[in-house]
């Protein structure tokens, strides 16, 4: 089963174990989302 993020505005603390928990995971940015999909290099 496909694992899903959904990433949206406020404050982001990119750490070790985000990055982690996001490895395996398809992810959705929505509005200020986006900034923070390119601070973790997914965009």
């Amino acid at each position: 089963m496909a694992r899903f993020a959904i990433l949206l505005g406020g404050d982001l603390t990119v750490t070790a174990r985000l990055r982690k928990q996001l490895a395996q995971a398809r992810v959705i940015a929505a509005d200020r989302g986006m900034i923070h999909a390119a601070m973790l290099g997914l965009a």
